[in-house]
């Protein structure tokens, strides 16, 4: 950790990993660290499910697959849709209340961390295709 001085204050200098842009996720810019070998989805689920509370209520679900042959992706999807125990609890609850999905977006090319980074947008329905008639910001 180094020290910087600018004016009469003394700072610290850390390493500040670019913060994502919704547009540059939507668009797909990716940063050189984003790139890989892997794809990320986005799943759009056609009711929310959750408490009466908006910030307790969940619609999208963000995964992915080690992998860029959409083969690998459709078995993850199939497993998604038949509320398999390999795929995520929250999908499974999803299955378990009848409640269908479809895919709100796919990114190839990218790495376990842009799926990091998705996650942490906390505003899915930014980027997600199917929500595209909800005003962006």
């Amino acid at each position: 950790m180094s020290r910087k001085t600018v004016g009469p204050q003394t700072h610290f200098a850390f390493f500040t990993p670019p913060i994502p842009t919704v547009e540059r996720v939507r668009k797909g810019t990716l940063l050189p660290e984003w790139e890989g070998s892997c794809t990320v989805y986005l799943l759009h689920f056609h009711a929310p499910i959750g408490s009466e509370h908006t910030r307790g209520k969940a619609q999208h679900y963000v995964g992915m697959v080690d992998s860029t042959d959409p083969d690998v992706l459709q078995k993850r999807l199939y497993c998604h849709r038949k509320g398999y125990a390999n795929g995520a609890k929250i999908t499974r609850a999803f299955f378990e209340q009848g409640i269908g999905f479809s895919v709100g977006h796919v990114w190839t090319g990218v790495s376990a961390q842009f799926e990091r980074v998705v996650k942490n947008l906390h505003k899915n329905w930014t980027v997600c295709e199917c929500c595209e008639d909800i005003p962006f910001f």
